[in-house]
């Protein structure tokens, strides 16, 4: 009971705290009267929005699912707690909840009555419920047992079931008068019920949230804005006159409300629990009791003394706990000075200075007296308030013995304790309701501990707060050690330690204390040690049988063979049926190269060095291999006769097939390579002169066209200043489309005849350095750069392979069209900045221009291909198709990454080192 005092005092009082979210029923309440005010009456008898579905999937999800998460944890709460009053707000959240989801599904035409009463009887069974869980302090009566807590629980939830199934069969067998006219409104008995519901949700919200600003938990906070919720929802459509109306819309939303604060009253509660370390039960069910019942049961029952004193340390309350450790009863205690009761000397004098000044006294040990002049050692907690001083007293005569006897035991083994070379320690194995092991606490360990596992200061502490991730097995087994008392020895891996140990574990002390001795050893060293044999072992097996490489090993004393896995396998048999011998393998080598094989063999054992020779076998399916035998070796015994013989044999079958396949495969190659290469020589010549046609044609026309368009352009103009007083206004706007038509078409011959020279006219390729290309590139378009107000920021850029004539056309159209394509509100920004990696050079050209959409990125690298008109942007669209021909044309790459109305970035990569393609 001490424990239940301290785990209840524990618990932190929180700050009261309201929100915003409080404001939320008043909202809601709010929009509900301004819509029975505002609102016409024809509107909500012609806007009716009913969804088949709609009703129902939300009544189920927000009402009836909300309803059953309290109901459960209402129970469950009752199950650990015993307190009634939780048992009728479980039944009051399941007769809510199971009338919402049943009406909601009778939502269809014709159906609004049932509907109506259904869920406003079961709103007024649970309004009636909550109410009494929130009233009630008669019935705070604790079940004695869980076994009938868990009767009168499936009892009242059975009977909560069994009244809201007779409610819907009274409605659909017609024996409810009507609660509900669509269209006409409800009836009187109809906002009689309502009504009710309506006042017990609301009288509930307030007793709930009365219980809030005593506890200060958000449970009781969110619960009673849920209930609120729940009585505005119903007040809402209290004046209901259809149903599925703008009001009756918003009545629903604010139930819907209501049932994610229960959700949120649930969650809190667990998460309040768990940061408490609580059981569930002991959590709400110490608010819902009576507190001055609460108060005088723990004292009462308190195994500890429990003493309140007047100012004059007069003694006002003796527990029945006091008269059991001094020995004086009740009557002759009440009204005697504490000090000369059961204090003598210092101690009285001390407790003395404490009452005097108000001090707070927690868990000091003094000496008092007993009735009979017994002296015993108490542990004395003080805190005064009110005029009055309560003083709680605990006999710790055990205690001491214990620490005495303990003292006296703890110096016979601490030498052997301290001295062996194992970790040793003794846990305590700490396990939930059912049983299972959880966790361990370290009580003591010995100085081996710490080299044995790593772990600094470990007693008091828990594993999984040292090592979160330690395997189940450990807890599992310490556990069922300490359940049963039988030791056990073993061997473990514990991971996040990073070692291996073998341990052997028993139980000490009673059973009930749950300690488990533990002595045990770091075997990491040895474990890898035998881990590495094995390692090696499987990987000479896998090696063997990738390089399908066999080994054996004769004895030549007694005549046994020993194959590894791979040799049975070349020579096909199974090392479960066939026990190999000397005799056996010479029957299964091909009689041509046995008698080879048998000089070869001889040879080694005279001591000759034998050379890798090959031979042929038969398998025992006879099907012929070629084998490989190597590496033979010879040991001998002290008298230099030999004894045992060694070697590998390797199946080369396939590798000899190969051979033979690859020697045919190169005569046929050999041909067809001579055939295919006369074909490619006179292919590529063909391509060639066709290249060159086509070439030279766009040489020629882009020139003969241009003296044309020159004669269009030049009379044209002519026209436009001779002949202009002779010319109307509609001819000189005819005369200046020819004359701005021709400049347009010579622009396109004159980029034309730039695209194709870069093909027909080839400049030798030469180191260069892009520095000097970008700042000629600069130059030539100095003038635009300053009209346009453009700032350029070059960094060191580097040096490659190229025609710095082409290098420099690339670059200047680069900037050109960074300068051409800005945006109307800046000036153009362009950064230009390179690096070297892997044997590239890459060239990035920044700008903070208009920017372009990535999906047109392959369309602005062909020829005329533009993106904006004419009248917006001047030019001929050659500009990026000539800076890729140029870059393809050193082997390089060039792409862009842009975002419209953030600028563009142009990725050049050029072959550091690399001849003309």
């Amino acid at each position: 009971m001490r424990s239940q005092i301290h785990s209840f005092r524990a618990i932190p009082m929180k700050k009261m705290h309201l929100g915003l979210s409080t404001l939320l029923p008043t909202g809601f309440l709010a929009m509900l009267l301004a819509l029975h005010l505002l609102l016409p009456k024809s509107l909500g008898l012609e806007f009716i929005f009913e969804p088949r579905f709609l009703l129902p999937v939300m009544n189920t999800l927000f009402i009836c699912f909300a309803s059953f998460a309290v109901a459960y944890l209402a129970g469950r709460t009752y199950q650990e707690g015993g307190t009634l009053r939780l048992l009728f707000l479980g039944c009051g959240a399941l007769a809510f909840g199971l009338a919402s989801s049943i009406s909601g599904w009778l939502a269809r035409p014709g159906m609004e009555n049932s509907m109506v009463t259904i869920f406003n009887c079961g709103a007024f069974l649970g309004g009636s419920l909550h109410l009494a869980g929130a009233t009630t302090y008669a019935t705070n009566a604790v079940e004695s047992t869980r076994q009938s807590r868990l009767r009168k629980m499936a009892f009242a939830y059975l009977g909560t079931l069994v009244l809201v199934t007779l409610i819907v069969f009274a409605v659909f067998a017609g024996f409810t008068p009507t609660f509900f006219v669509q269209g006409t409104g409800p009836t009187l008995l109809r906002q009689i019920v309502l009504g009710g519901a309506v006042a017990f949700y609301a009288i509930s919200s307030l007793l709930i949230f009365r219980m809030y600003t005593r506890a200060t938990e958000f449970f009781f906070k969110r619960y009673s804005l849920g209930l609120l919720l729940t009585a505005i929802g119903l007040f809402g459509v209290f004046f209901l006159r259809t149903v599925g109306g703008p009001i009756s819309w918003l009545g629903r939303v604010a139930q819907y409300t209501g049932g994610v604060y229960f959700l949120l009253a649930v969650v809190s509660a667990y998460k309040s629990t768990r940061a408490r370390g609580v059981p569930l039960g002991a959590f709400l069910s110490e608010y819902f009791r009576n507190p001055q019942e609460l108060y005088r049961t723990l004292v009462q029952t308190v195994s500890d003394a429990i003493v309140i004193l007047d100012q004059r340390g007069r003694v006002l309350l003796w527990n029945p706990a006091s008269a059991k450790i001094f020995g004086y009863p009740e009557k002759e205690a009440v009204g005697s000075s504490l000090f000369d009761l059961i204090l003598t000397g210092r101690s009285a004098s001390y407790l003395e200075r404490c009452l005097l000044q108000s001090e707070t006294v927690r868990q000091i040990e003094i000496e008092a007296k007993t009735r009979n002049g017994r002296t015993l050692p108490i542990e004395v907690s003080v805190s005064g308030s009110a005029g009055v001083t309560t003083v709680i007293i605990r006999d710790i005569t055990e205690r001491k013995q214990a620490e005495d006897e303990l003292r006296a035991s703890e110096q016979k083994y601490r030498t052997l304790f301290d001295s062996i070379d194992e970790g040793f320690c003794i846990i305590e194995v700490l396990f939930d309701e059912n049983e299972k092991p959880l966790d361990y606490r370290f009580l003591e360990i010995n100085p081996s501990f710490e080299r044995q596992t790593g772990i600094n200061n470990a007693v008091g502490r828990r594993m999984r707060e040292i090592a979160p991730q330690h395997e189940e097995h450990w807890f599992e087994i310490y556990g069922r050690i300490a359940l049963t008392g039988d030791p056990m020895r073993f061997e473990n891996p514990a991971k996040q330690l990073g070692r291996f140990y073998e341990v052997y574990a028993f139980r000490v002390g009673e059973a009930a204390e749950r300690k488990v001795a533990i002595l045990f050893n770091d075997i990491s060293e040895r474990k890898r040690t035998e881990e590495a044999i094995r390692e090696r072992e499987r990987d000479l097996e896998r090696a063997q049988a990738v390089a399908h490489l066999g080994s054996w090993r004769s004895d030549l004393v007694n005549g046994m063979v020993i194959w590894s896995e791979e040799a049975y396998r070349i020579f096909g048999v199974d090392p479960k049926t066939f026990t190999p011998s000397i005799e056996a393998v010479r029957r299964m080598i091909h009689p041509e190269t046995r008698a080879l094989h048998a000089r070869l063999i001889e040879d080694a054992l005279s001591g000759k060095i034998v050379e890798p020779f090959e031979s042929r076998i038969i398998r025992a399916g006879g099907e012929e291999r070629v084998v490989l035998t190597r590496g033979i070796d010879v040991e001998y015994d002290a008298s230099g006769k030999p004894i045992l013989l060694f070697g590998t044999i390797l199946d080369i079958t396939d590798r000899k097939k190969a051979e033979a396949a690859l020697r045919e495969s190169e005569k046929r190659y050999r041909t067809l390579n001579a055939e295919l290469e006369l074909r490619v020589r006179k292919r590529t010549a063909e391509l060639e002169g066709k290249n060159r046609e086509l070439q030279e044609f766009a040489f020629v026309a882009s020139h003969d066209l241009s003296e044309p368009l020159r004669k269009i352009q030049t009379f044209g103009s002519l026209l436009q200043t001779k002949s202009a007083a002779l010319l109307g206004d509609e001819e000189k706007d005819y005369v200046a489309r020819m004359t701005a038509a021709a400049g347009r078409m010579r622009e396109l011959l004159d980029a034309l005849l730039r695209y194709s020279r870069l093909d027909s006219r080839g400049q030798e390729f030469i180191p260069t350095r892009l520095d000097s290309v970008v700042k000629d590139a600069v130059g030539d378009l100095e003038i635009a750069i300053r009209n346009a107000g453009a700032r350029l920021e070059i960094a060191p850029l580097p040096m490659v392979n190229g025609a710095p004539n082409q290098l420099r056309q690339l670059f200047q159209n680069l900037i050109a069209n960074a300068v051409k394509f800005r945006r109307s509100e800046s000036k153009p920004f362009i950064k230009i900045c390179g690096e070297v990696r892997n044997g590239e050079g890459r060239v990035f050209v920044k700008d903070n221009g208009i920017g372009f959409d990535e999906k047109y990125l392959e369309k602005i690298f062909q020829p005329f291909q533009r993106l904006h008109g004419k009248h917006e942007y001047s030019g001929t669209g050659i500009g990026l198709a000539i800076c890729k021909k140029v870059v393809e044309r050193h082997g390089g790459t060039i792409t862009a990454k842009s975002t419209p109305g953030k600028g563009s970035t142009f990725i050049v990569t050029l072959p550091v080192n690399r001849g003309e393609q």
